[in-house]
Order: structure tokens, then sequence, then C-alpha cells
């Protein structure tokens, strides 16, 4: 039985975050890239922004006022902090969300305020985020509407994202459990790191 694909839309495709969520989420076999948002460079390909994505058969960058949500099944926000929360909370209520900023990762919003020099612009979703971190909220995960992530770029070990965030996107799926696909890719994240030789023995050996 063929797996059914998750329509995925992206906030804020023109900026770093969103650019390497694409670049993770184009190669995924049950993700379709259907909607990429970003009002400054509406209108453009995602190539025009960033050539070394040109070559993936993507849709033009569009505002979120262009998006058709009904074809939409989650969105992945690559937003910065103070601003994500604003257009999260404009999504239609039915949408699943990763999100990779830092507006839902703290469910106390007094300690947010302290660390983020400002008020949550959206209280009332604070109570829906998961941390994406299978070790404590595993079960919470599994019916979560949004999880909080994020993506880290390992320099010298190849562009690898953080088992939390990649596994996320192909985890939050309608019906599957997020919590052991979160878990399962954490375990296969584990696994190469444990596979790859140690500097120091591979010069001793060539030596």
């Amino acid at each position: 039985m063929a797996t059914k694909k998750i329509r995925a839309a992206v906030l804020g495709a023109s900026g770093y975050t969103g650019a390497d969520l694409i670049r993770l989420a184009a190669r995924h076999p049950n993700i379709t890239l259907t909607a990429l948002i970003a009002k400054g460079h509406a209108g453009q390909p995602l190539g025009q922004v960033f050539p070394h994505l040109a070559s993936l058969n993507l849709p033009k960058l569009v505002t979120s006022d262009e998006v058709d949500w009904s074809m939409i099944d989650l969105v992945v926000c690559g937003l910065p902090h103070g601003t994500a929360h604003q257009e999260i909370a404009k999504l239609p209520e039915r949408i699943k969300i990763i999100d990779m900023s830092a507006d839902f990762r703290l469910n106390d919003l007094k300690t947010y305020a302290e660390w983020y020099g400002g008020n949550h612009g959206a209280p009332e979703l604070t109570k829906e985020a998961v941390y994406g971190l299978t070790e404590h909220y595993g079960e919470k995960l599994k019916g979560a509407r949004i999880v909080a992530c994020r993506l880290y770029r390992r320099v010298g070990r190849g562009d690898e994202a953080h088992p939390g965030e990649s596994s996320a996107l192909s985890a939050l799926r309608s019906g599957e459990d997020a919590g052991a696909g979160l878990a399962t890719a954490r375990r296969q994240a584990n696994d190469r790191r444990r596979k790859r030789p140690e500097r120091g023995k591979v010069n001793r050996l060539e030596a």
C-alpha cells in the first residue's frame, strides 16, 4: 500500500533555515513541497535566491495570502523568533506545524519574555506545543499539533540535520506515531556516528 504523501508548506523559505529545510524535505520520499512562502521574494524562483537549489523541481515563492491552505497538511516554519508565532497563529487549526524558531520551545510565558525580550504573540498556542525531544516527550509528541525543534549544521561531518528536526519531517503525517518516528531517526543517527572511525585510529592504521 502506497504511503500518502505529506503536502508541506515552508514559511520563511527565502531564509537560510528555510532553505536548509527545503533541501532536506525535497529529498524525502513522503513529502511534497506544495508552497514556499517568502513575502519579500514572492514571484521569484527559489533558485534565484539560492542557486544551489535551482536544480530542484519546486514551486515559485509566494505570499501567505496566495496559498490554498486546503491543500496543505504540514507547515514547517523557518522564521526567526518573534515573527514565527505571529504567522503560525494565522494558520488553520487542522494543520500540523514544525517550528524551528524559539517561539514554542518554552511553555512558561514569563520565561519566554525574559529570554527573548518581549511578550509572546500567541500565548494560547504554547499549550499545544511540544518540544521535539523524544526521550522526555515521546508520548506527547504522538498527538502534538505544534512541534518545536532546532536545526543544526555539523561542520566537517557533512550536511546533517539534527535528528529531532529531520525526523519530525518524516514522522508528522496523519495518524502516524511522531514520537516513534523521532526516536527511530535518533537511533539511526547514533548508529551512523558509531560506524565512523575515530580520526586518531585511522591515522595510526595508515602509519
